[in-house]
């Protein structure tokens, strides 16, 4: 497995935030870095429609009422075929996988997102996360050996466009057809991008991997916004599928930590392996 950790250094502070991986047949993982230290942290995950016509503060989203709420820690795996999932970051600790017969996911899962291999999102994000009060944070050391730091320069070149009492960063992959990546940006290990959606081309720093796929993988990292009671945490976000044209919507997945759900419990199940019926 290839391995980066992504790590942001911000007025003169350093925190790993995230670790991202090409696995052996080319499908790519993430998996948050800032709850390393807690024991049994409880994560929240669900499914929800993303509309694929409006940008910025015109969107509403609207949330699948089945939540899912774990104890372990959870991984966010894109197949190269498409399927996404949300898996254990230790094997047998999360209901996970596919139902052989059905195709269905066993747990939480979406079964239509983009090929890798055969380029079918033409350069668009696919993974991502936010993260907010990183000074709260203990100091983790990845043992990654290959890590892909942000600079406060880097970082400040682009803010995203949303409001919030915190100050948060925003991390974005791009799947990138290698025809869409010069040469010189190869050697280079990164690249400005151009998306219609962004007020300026977005820097992106290249994860190359091991082996060769029809594919790289862009990452980048700017301040955003958020309004959130807890003094850290995350969100890890995962799609888009296909576009449904009923809708003009596209399902993605969600996890959150801190989780939300407090002393509720209609609509949400675990995914704790020991815990399935």
């Amino acid at each position: 497995m290839n391995s980066f950790a992504i790590i942001i250094r911000y007025k003169n502070s350093e925190t790993a935030v995230l670790n991202a991986a090409y696995n052996p047949d080319g499908s790519f993982q993430i998996t948050d870095l800032i709850t390393k230290h807690i024991e049994n942290p409880e994560y929240e995950i669900g499914t929800f429609d993303m509309p694929v016509n409006k940008v910025g503060r015109e969107k509403t989203i609207e949330a699948n009422k089945t939540r899912y709420f774990t104890n372990n820690r959870i991984v966010i795996n894109h197949h190269v075929s498409g399927k996404i999932h949300v898996k254990g970051e230790k094997k047998g600790a999360i209901i996970q996988g596919f139902d052989t017969e059905t195709g269905l996911p066993k747990g939480v899962g979406l079964i239509d997102g983009f090929d890798l291999i055969n380029d079918t999102n033409d350069g668009y994000q696919f993974l991502g996360g936010v993260f907010w009060g990183l000074n709260k944070v203990p100091k983790y050391i990845s043992k990654t050996s290959e890590k892909i730091i942000f600079s406060d320069e880097e970082v400040n070149y682009q803010t995203m466009r949303n409001t919030g009492s915190k100050l948060a960063f925003t991390v974005l992959f791009f799947h990138l057809p290698l025809p869409k990546v010069s040469d010189e940006e190869l050697k280079n290990g990164c690249m400005y991008y151009s998306l219609e959606n962004f007020i300026r081309p977005l820097f992106l720093k290249i994860l190359k991997p091991e082996k060769n796929y029809s594919f790289v993988v862009g990452v980048t990292c700017m301040k955003s916004r958020i309004n959130n009671d807890n003094e850290f945490g995350c969100h890890l976000l995962a799609g888009a599928t296909k576009i449904n044209p009923e809708t003009g919507t596209c399902k993605n997945i969600a996890i959150f930590y801190p989780s939300y759900r407090g002393e509720k419990t209609e609509n949400y199940y675990s995914l704790n392996f020991e815990q399935e019926e």
